[in-house]
């Protein structure tokens, strides 16, 4: 069992989870039990940082290749070299995943989470 500080008003809608301390917002959250608990998915091979970096310098390389786009954009490189970056900038994401997955944050929950608040928000084509 882990234990994470998150906002009590998503609590009912997380599998397996039970109130230790509403006062101080913590929650015990079952990771990885049962048949509901799903792997986030990866495109893109594991680089050897995501099982020694921390979730905070994974964050400071996430946010150093967002800048090496804003170069890029501000020298007027070619769109082949900014799409370079771009994907730089993704597998420095998914390695952040992998961290904050390895350290038991609730991934699966979290992509759920943004795709619920985005097709609230009308950003996907309907399905239907």
């Amino acid at each position: 069992m882990n234990k994470f500080a998150i906002d009590p008003c998503i609590v009912c809608t997380i599998e397996n989870c039970k109130t230790i301390c509403p006062n101080k917002k913590v929650y015990e959250i079952a990771i990885g039990q049962g048949s509901s608990y799903k792997r986030f998915d990866y495109q893109l091979p594991k680089i050897k940082y995501a099982d020694t970096n921390t979730f905070k310098k994974q964050l400071e390389h996430v946010l150093s290749e967002a800048w090496e786009i804003f170069k890029c954009i501000v020298f007027r490189e070619d769109k082949f070299r900014v799409l370079e970056e771009c994907m730089d900038l993704y597998q420095s994401l998914e390695t952040l995943f992998r961290i904050a997955e390895r350290d038991n944050f609730m991934m699966d929950y979290t992509k759920r989470k943004v795709i619920r608040k985005n097709r609230e928000r009308g950003y996907y084509y309907e399905e239907g």
